[in-house]
């Protein structure tokens, strides 16, 4: 294999990103004494900021590696979506295809860090899956954005909070695969066996291990590795796969025989967290320029490496992409 700074190449795509978007607000500061009211410390807060999480970070990575980016998402009718929109028009992605709930919040993620220790985090936001007319309102705004904007991937980032539902997910496989369009699929518990005969699917190794119920303090080696992989795609027909594994670094595997695993690549690592969506972002982009499956799980498995050298959540600096690229390569 022959591994190249692909990135120029991103402009070319248009990325349709489907999924749960979310607040994700960091609180830093510093503690120096324990609270008199409770056995805890005291943050002195002295710096707020505010990302797109969830699908929004995928968006976020898509729109800063070059990709035309269009973002179908939903959140409610209130401040923090307003917050939400702010963010994403910096960034230059529009907000016109996100639902507006009148029934649910606006996703919130809510760290507390000293320095760049986590000491908390808090979640404001609604789980269950999307009513009826919220339903019939999101695929008719996918739909006609579909029709216009003529993608050349499409993305599910589903992290359980309403948007993946069962009807959504089958309508973008089976109209992806009749245009030949890649499908790339970030998948969590609830509707883990929905994605059948999606183009790429990315779980963690966590989520692998609870969705085929194996106990995930097995010792990752490469047989019971290959194992998991070929019950996955015994389980759930799909066309390639790729499951993180931490600081283990990546697996990549096919129906085709095509499988291997790949170590992490030696990164200062301060914060996990938007990891995922990165990693989401340039296998999908990567996939689309028709790489081999171990070619786009080595350029993910670096740019999530990268993406855990930022504390918060952070979308990738396309230069700093590159030249890590000509360096490993």
């Amino acid at each position: 294999m022959s591994f190249s700074d692909i990135t120029s190449q991103f402009a070319d795509l248009k990325s349709l990103v489907i999924g749960d978007i979310m607040l994700d607000t960091h609180y830093r500061g510093s503690t120096n004494r324990i609270s008199p009211e409770a056995p805890v410390p005291v943050l002195a807060i002295e710096h707020i900021e505010h990302k797109a999480g969830g699908a929004g970070n995928v968006a976020s990575n898509l729109m800063a590696l070059g990709s035309s980016v269009s973002l179908h998402a939903v959140w409610g009718s209130d401040a923090h979506s307003q917050t939400l929109k702010t963010i994403l028009e910096q960034q230059g992605i529009s907000s016109q295809n996100i639902y507006t709930s009148i029934h649910r919040k606006t996703t919130q993620k809510i760290r507390l860090l000293n320095g760049n220790t986590h000491l908390l985090r808090c979640d404001l936001e609604d789980t269950f899956d999307l009513n009826a007319e919220e339903s019939s309102g999101f695929l008719k705004n996918l739909q006609n954005d579909w029709d216009h904007f003529h993608p050349d991937l499409i993305f599910l980032q589903d992290y359980d909070k309403g948007v993946c539902t069962p009807e959504i997910i089958q309508y973008s496989i089976q109209r992806a695969n009749l245009e030949g369009i890649p499908v790339v699929v970030d998948p969590k518990k609830n509707h883990f066996f929905h994605y059948r005969n999606c183009t790429l699917f990315k779980p963690n190794f966590k989520e692998v291990c609870e969705a085929l119920e194996i106990d995930s303090g097995i010792e990752k080696s490469m047989q019971n590795l290959t194992h998991l992989s070929s019950k996955l795609l015994q389980t759930l027909p799909c066309k390639n796969l790729l499951i993180t594994l931490s600081e283990k670094g990546i697996l990549f595997s096919n129906a085709s025989l095509e499988s291997g695993t790949l170590p992490a690549f030696k990164r200062n690592i301060i914060d996990v967290s938007g990891a995922g969506d990165t990693v989401l972002a340039v296998a999908g982009l990567c996939l689309a320029l028709d790489k081999s499956l171990a070619e786009v799980a080595w350029y993910a498995n670096l740019a999530g490496g990268l993406a855990c050298e930022y504390s918060g959540v952070q979308a990738l600096d396309a230069a700093a992409f590159s030249k890590a690229i000509r360096d490993c390569a």
